[in-house]
Order: C-alpha cells, then sequence, then structure tokens
C-alpha cells in the first residue's frame, strides 16, 4: 500500500513537471466545475432530477427500473438510458440517507423550461433554506454524484490533451490548447458539475478515440484490442450515440489492414472487439427485448411525450442547429438561461477562425507540406461527422437540440478547433496562442457563474423599514392572515396594445407559511376581461412563500404584456391576490382596517393608448378541419362610429390540397348576442378549389353599420361551410380536437356619434 502511494505521488510529480500547463488546466477545472456544481440548485441541470432518481431507485431497490405506460415515475424517459453512469452514481448513494427525497421535490407549476432563452420562472423546482451548506441527506447524495461527474470531466480534459499528442507527440502547445477548449467551455463545465451521463459518455468516447489512434500508431495487437474491446463496450453501456464507435473501429482496423495488407487483421480484430462488447453491453439489449420487443428502447422517450412538436423540415432543422451552437457553448439551466450576445459572436468568431485555419491546413496538404498523419486526422474526423448524423437523427424523432449531446466528441472538436486556430501563428508561438485563448477563456468560464446562472435563482434582497415607508402608494391589504401587500408603484400612466406595462409591489409576510402559494397580476379593461397577467411564486420562483420569516419584506417588479388585439382606446386596472397552485383556491383580502374585499385587490387605472391598427396583419391560427386556417387579420381602426364601414382583412391559408369551394359568414355580434352587420358569401375571389398546400389568400370583406346601431363592445364571429353541402366546418385546437363551429377573431368599439 505504501509502495503505491509512492508511486502515485510520483506520477502526479512527474506528470506536473513535464506537463505543467496541462496540471494547471486540470486543477483549474475542477475547481471552476465545483462552482458550477455548488452555484447551480440540486435539478436545475437538463434532467438531472431524471437521472438522480434513476440513480435512487437503483440504490435503494438494487435493481434496474422497468417503464410502466401508465404512471408518473420521475426517472422516465431517463429510464430507457443505458445504465452504466447510474450504476456508478449509486455507489455514493449508499453511503447516504435519501429518505427525505420526496420531501425535497417540489415542482414549480409557473416554470419556463426547455425554451431557450425563456423568461419567467427559471427553477422547475421549488429550492429553500434546506439545500444550504453544509449539505446533508438527498442534497448531499446529489453533490457527491456532481463531483463524481467532474471526475469524469477531468478525467475527459486529460484524455484531449493525450489525443492532440498522440497525433503530433512534439506539440505540447496544441495539445494544451485543445484541453483548454474542452476545459474552460462553460457548458461543458455547467454539464460536468451536474448529474449527467453526457459525463461518462464523453469519457469513454474520448478514451476510445485514444485507444484508437494508439492502436493505428503501435500497432493491433491482440491486447490493445482487447482494451478497446472493453472501452467500447463500456461506452456501448452507457448511451446509445457510443454506438457509433463500433463503426469507427471498423474503420481503424480497415485502415491497419489495408496497409499490412492483412485481410485476416480487419477479422481477427472485428471479432475480438464485437465479442467483448456483447459480453460487457449485450445483456442490457437483450433485456430491452424481452421487456419491450425493443432492444433500445426507444420507445420509452417517445411514450413518456419526447416526440417532434413541429415537422421535420429544413427551416426547423436549421433554427435547431443554431439552438445547439449556442448551447454548445453557453445555455444553461433547462435550456433557459442564455448569455450575452456578445459572448455568442466571440464563440462564433472563434469557430470561423478555426474552420478557416483547417481550410488553410487543407490547401497546404494538397500543395505537398508539411505532412499530416492524415489517418489518425481522418479518424477523429469521421467520429464528428458520426455524432453529428446521430444527433440529426434524433432530431428527427425528437426536439433535440442540445449542444451537450455533441460533448462525446468534444475532444476531436476541441482538437480541430485549435488546430486550426494554430495555423495562424508560426508553430514556435503555438503554447503563446494556447496560453492567451486559454486565459480569455478562463475569464469567460470565471464569470459565468456569477453573471448568468446565479442571478437566475437568486433570491430578491429584503427591504428596510426605510424603504417600506417610502413606498410611493400603500394598500396594506392582507390575505388571509399570512401575506399582506403592503403597497405599489407604476412607472407609466399609460400602455398601447403589444407593449408592456410593469408594476412594482412590495409584499411583507404576516405569518410563517407552510405552503408555497401563488402571486397572480392581472390587468383587467372596462369588460372586466383579463388582457395580460403573471402568475408566479414570490421572486420569480425563488423565494416560495413558505421559505419566509415572519415580518421579511421584498419589492417584486412584475412584466405584464399586452397582446397587439386587446381593445383599443380603452382603460385597465390591476388585479392582485394569491392562490394556492394545487387546489385554485384564493386567499381572502382584508383592508387596512380589517373589512372583507373578497379575494383580491384592484387599484389604479392604466389608459391603454389607440394602438396599432393598420400597420400589418396580426398573427392568430384558426383551424378549420386540418383544410383550411386563418393565419392572420387586420382591422383599420378599433374604434368606428354608426354609420361607417368596417374593413376587415382575413388571411387564409390551405393546410392542404384544397378539392372544393367554401362559403364564409362574419357577423358582429352585441353583448347580447344580436348581429348588427354580416357579410355572407364566397369565400375570396380565387376559388378555394384551386389554392394548393401552403398557399396563402388574403381577402378583404366589408361590413356596414347602420347609423343606429348602439354603442357597444362588439365581436367578429367568423364561420366557414361548404359550399356544395351548406355543411359548417369545425374549428380544430392545437391538440387537433374538435371545438367550436365558430372563431371569435377580435373585438372592436363602436362610440356614440
Amino acid at each position: 500500500m505504501k509502495e503505491r502511494s509512492v508511486n502515485k505521488r510520483l506520477f502526479l510529480t512527474r506528470l506536473a513537471r513535464e506537463h505543467p500547463f496541462l496540471s494547471a488546466i486540470l486543477a483549474l477545472f475542477v475547481l471552476l466545475a465545483s462552482l458550477y456544481s455548488v452555484v447551480t440548485p440540486v435539478y436545475e441541470a437538463p434532467d438531472e432530477i431524471g437521472h438522480f432518481t434513476y440513480i435512487k431507485y437503483i440504490a435503494d431497490h438494487r435493481a434496474l427500473p422497468v417503464f410502466e405506460p401508465v404512471g408518473e415515475d420521475p426517472w422516465i424517459p431517463e429510464g430507457r438510458q443505458l445504465p452504466l453512469y447510474y450504476l456508478l452514481g449509486a455507489l455514493p448513494l449508499s453511503l447516504v440517507d435519501t429518505s427525505d427525497a420526496d420531501q425535497l421535490l417540489h415542482f414549480n407549476p409557473h416554470a419556463i423550461v426547455g425554451t431557450f432563452g425563456g423568461v419567467g420562472n427559471r427553477n422547475w423546482v421549488v429550492h429553500t433554506r434546506e439545500e444550504a451548506f453544509p449539505y446533508h441527506s438527498t442534497v448531499l447524495a446529489i453533490h457527491l454524484v456532481r463531483f463524481l461527474s467532474i471526475l469524469m470531466g477531468a478525467a475527459t480534459v486529460l484524455i484531449a490533451y493525450s489525443i492532440a499528442l498522440e497525433i503530433f507527440p512534439s506539440r505540447k502547445g496544441l495539445a494544451s490548447g485543445a484541453a483548454l477548449l474542452v476545459a474552460f467551455n462553460p457548458q461543458f463545465l455547467f454539464i460536468s458539475g451536474a448529474v449527467n451521463n453526457d459525463n461518462l459518455a464523453a469519457l469513454l468516447s474520448s478514451a476510445a478515440l485514444l485507444a484508437l489512434l494508439a492502436t493505428l500508431r503501435k500497432g493491433a495487437t491482440t491486447p490493445r484490442l482487447i482494451c478497446l474491446g472493453i472501452i467500447l463496450g463500456l461506452a456501448a453501456l452507457t448511451k446509445l450515440n457510443a454506438l457509433g464507435l463500433l463503426p469507427l473501429g471498423l474503420l481503424a482496423l480497415l485502415i491497419m489492414s489495408t496497409r499490412q495488407r492483412s485481410p485476416t487483421l480487419l477479422v481477427r480484430g472485428m471479432a475480438i472487439l464485437l465479442l467483448l462488447v456483447l459480453l460487457i453491453a449485450g445483456w442490457w439489449y437483450v433485456r430491452n427485448w424481452a421487456l419491450y420487443r425493443d432492444p433500445m428502447s426507444l420507445y420509452i422517450h417517445q411514450e413518456a411525450g419526447a416526440r417532434r412538436e413541429n415537422p421535420f423540415t429544413l427551416p426547423s432543422v436549421i433554427g435547431q442547429a443554431k439552438a445547439i451552437k449556442k448551447s454548445y457553448w453557453a445555455t444553461f439551466g433547462w435550456f433557459n438561461i442564455q448569455a450575452d450576445p456578445i459572448l455568442y459572436h466571440f464563440f462564433d468568431c472563434l469557430t470561423f477562425l478555426g474552420g478557416l485555419g483547417l481550410i488553410l491546413a487543407a490547401i497546404r496538404v494538397l500543395r505537398g507540406r508539411p505532412f499530416l498523419p492524415l489517418a489518425k486526422l481522418s479518424l477523429l474526423l469521421t467520429w464528428i461527422v458520426i455524432m453529428a448524423l446521430e444527433l440529426l437523427g434524433w432530431m428527427w424523432q425528437a426536439s433535440a437540440y442540445q449542444g451537450r449531446l455533441l460533448f462525446p466528441a468534444t475532444s476531436a472538436i476541441s482538437f480541430f478547433l485549435f488546430f486550426g486556430l494554430s495555423q495562424f501563428t508560426p508553430r514556435r508561438y503555438t503554447t503563446l496562442l494556447a496560453g492567451l485563448l486559454g486565459g480569455l477563456m478562463l475569464l469567460i468560464a470565471i464569470i459565468t457563474p456569477f453573471r448568468y446562472i446565479a442571478p437566475a435563482y437568486a433570491k430578491p434582497p429584503l427591504i428596510s423599514a426605510d424603504e417600506i415607508a417610502s413606498i410611493p402608494h400603500r394598500l396594506d391589504v392582507t390575505f388571509g392572515g399570512q401575506m399582506r401587500l403592503l403597497g405599489y408603484a407604476i412607472d407609466q400612466p399609460s400602455v398601447k396594445p403589444g407593449n408592456k406595462v410593469a408594476v412594482t409591489l412590495y409584499w411583507q409576510s404576516v405569518a410563517k407559511m407552510d405552503k408555497d402559494y401563488t402571486i397572480f397580476v392581472h390587468l383587467l379593461d372596462e369588460l372586466e376581461t383579463v388582457v395580460a397577467q403573471v402568475n408566479t411564486f414570490p421572486g420569480l420562483g425563488s423565494f416560495p412563500t413558505r421559505d419566509w420569516e415572519r415580518g421579511e419584506s421584498i419589492a417584486e417588479r412584475y412584466i405584464l404584456r399586452l397582446p397587439g388585439t386587446v381593445l383599443s382606446p380603452n382603460s385597465a386596472q390591476f388585479e392582485v391576490g394569491l392562490f394556492d397552485p394545487f387546489t385554485s383556491d384564493r386567499l381572502p383580502a382584508y383592508g387596512p382596517d380589517g373589512h372583507f374585499m373578497g379575494d383580491n385587490v384592484r387599484f389604479y387605472h392604466i389608459e391603454i393608448e389607440e394602438g396599432p391598427v393598420g400597420q400589418g396583419p396580426i398573427g392568430v391560427f384558426v383551424n378549420f378541419e386540418n383544410t383550411l386556417s386563418i393565419a392572420a387579420y387586420q382591422l383599420e381602426r378599433w374604434v368606428v362610429s354608426p354609420g361607417t364601414t368596417i374593413h376587415l382583412t382575413l388571411h387564409w391559408q390551405a393546410l392542404t390540397d384544397v378539392d372544393e369551394d367554401y362559403l364564409v359568414s362574419i357577423r358582429l355580434l352585441g353583448s347580447d348576442g344580436a348581429p348588427r352587420a354580416q357579410v355572407e358569401g364566397q369565400l375570396t375571389a380565387s376559388p378555394a378549389s384551386l389554392w394548393t398546400q401552403g398557399q396563402a389568400v388574403p381577402a378583404t370583406y366589408d361590413l356596414p353599420l347602420s347609423l343606429d346601431t348602439p354603442p357597444d363592445i362588439y365581436e367578429i364571429e367568423v364561420r366557414l361551410q361548404r359550399a356544395a353541402t351548406g355543411e359548417t366546418l369545425t374549428i380544430l385546437d392545437a391538440e387537433g380536437q374538435p371545438q367550436d363551429d365558430r372563431a371569435f377573431i377580435s373585438r372592436l368599439r363602436i362610440e356614440a356619434p
């Protein structure tokens, strides 16, 4: 044991002496990834709840979970994932009591997650003081598994360095540059500090690449093939995208057998690799076949709802590719926390210059200088292509636009990126380039958790007694004897349709609460229609009411966006209250003198100015039996007088090739439901039976008003009928379910002359 400890110290000493840049990168990586892990609240990394609950299931039951279509197990759909990462993660859980896991897990019903750059409540789970350091119970267990992931990330950085040296043995500066692009990538640090099987997939994929490159250089001896087969088998037990390593191994064996003119090498090598992969990972695929008749268990993901919501088209692929590009470098939380645009521009420039440098290197190769190890480079490039194709295939099945899905190829991507950048400097300056780029990447990596991640989950600051005394408008309304609305502040006296209005509310805890109440802020127009609203936990989700101590007070700003279709000019007032999000029961409101006010308080009249009518069509989507739709509409004015004519433009669109004609009926209905103007007839001047899928056709309809039309708020009703039979078409909702047979497009006001 003593000799082993001495050898370990000697290895670390030699590593620090011979590769000082690498040693510094590894040390900084572990520190930074630990920082990201601490700053990110539990369960706020992508799919972490599913990954951790899968691990906990194994630790608790000493067995793998079996998917059931009926149920709400939080490990679904991660339960379909290959088990190696989860088996490893279950080891530290045996040291910790995780019986409080259910008490820790409180979902935020107002969270906006899975939306690129979403705003609002960022936290998917409600967090309280129970998660604070020193960690204990389930929180401690999560951080232990996170640290295991950090070690996997550090090993990936080490292997990325080794891969570069395997290709160019004498260029430590090039190897350092490749390693730092892995280590100081903010997204890689973020995922490394999370419970996520992408960490083991990146490690084993990088290890397989290194083993393949070493085999190319040293020869395909049986011990090397066995080592490579073990790595491939472990990778095949970690994540499905690692199966792409098998054709990569075939390519490497093909190159070697061609060089040596030995077909038996190819056969022997593939036999060894396939045998070891089957021995190590084959049982998992056999199990899936026995349980689900699906060896890769892909349908579990689909059964759990992870299907594509939009058609797989070229524009959608381009849009997702942009999201993948951003999230490869810096998108945090549940894909809802973005960095500043300048950071993405920096990474775009870095990628562009790296790609341009690779083109210069290719030109030099074509000119015969300098010599490059093309077989090894081809192997790395092929792996990147395989990963890109696998990601494209996954995008075809589900909305999979997260850059971390490319992390199994991050060692190869980072090598090519820095190799391309190094083409712009003489070789003797490669180490200097690595140092400069590393310093810049390190600065970005240090700033990121404090500028983007921590603020997204930070609790609002408590306000002082002096700040309470200076509240502009006092209300002192108490809700259910638990929360008090001290007052409010308004930034603006009016707002236009399509714009935002902000209100600051001052809250104070009256008693210690055992529930997480939702604050609702409504803007009601003259008809008491909610024209804008916000439902949120306090602190935009970061300060749930059961975490408040008695007497604590905050000021919180709420931003409400009015739709462009809101009736204007108009007047609206704010309506505020609290309710239980799980029962929808509102807390009763009592005024300063204790009198009952109902279940809300209303205050301040804000003017809604006349909107941007006539500036362009307003987008809507009314689906008539998947045949025709109204894609947008346009009005000249929201306010008209009796005796005038309303000009309404509807933008029709064919959802399929149309083979019959239609009639349209448009009516103007008052508050009593009686029609005051209407038009019926052919849909457009162009027969609908000639329209093809996707064709858009605008049509303008005139609704004349009589002089005795009473002042009122009117709604515009649209119906569609088949010309041949007179049958009225049904309107379908977003899920394709039938709804009403009439659409209410908009409202307008008729004023007294």
